[in-house]
């Protein structure tokens, strides 16, 4: 239970953090943070939407339309995720492309216009950033 209250307390710290976190050089972007299950989660109020564990369970953030454009980069201190990215809902039909910083410089992956995430290694990645297209990730 101590450990939920401390997960919890995190989460909304970084939950109140996220609506003035700065997103590259296009400026600020606000961003929603829950813990919870579900794929429900991401209404149609988010444009994307990244979990921390897999198969939607467990805390995400949800980006809401009107802010995506400004997504130039997503820092690694949207840390109340665990920095991974497991499960994504991208509702955008655009790619975003990110460096891992667990597997060194230089390592990317890309989230799918259609919603899905192609990365190297496996599901949990650390993230760094994420980047509008165009990049390439080669994956």
């Amino acid at each position: 239970m101590a450990h939920l209250g401390t997960r919890l307390a995190t989460l909304a710290m970084a939950g109140a953090a996220a609506a003035t976190i700065t997103l590259g050089t296009a400026g600020s972007a606000s961003a929603d943070a829950w813990i919870g299950s579900g794929s429900d989660k991401c209404g149609s109020q988010y444009a994307l939407c990244i979990w921390d564990q897999g198969n939607y369970q467990g805390s995400g953030i949800g980006v809401p339309w009107a802010d995506v454009w400004k997504l130039n980069n997503i820092s690694q201190y949207y840390g109340f995720l665990g920095s991974n990215i497991s499960s994504v809902i991208n509702k955008t039909g655009t790619a975003f492309c990110g460096a891992e910083y667990a597997y060194g410089a230089g390592n990317t992956f890309k989230i799918q216009a259609w919603g899905w995430y192609s990365g190297l290694g496996s599901w949990d990645n650390r993230i760094q950033s994420i980047q509008k297209w165009p990049c390439d990730p080669g994956v």
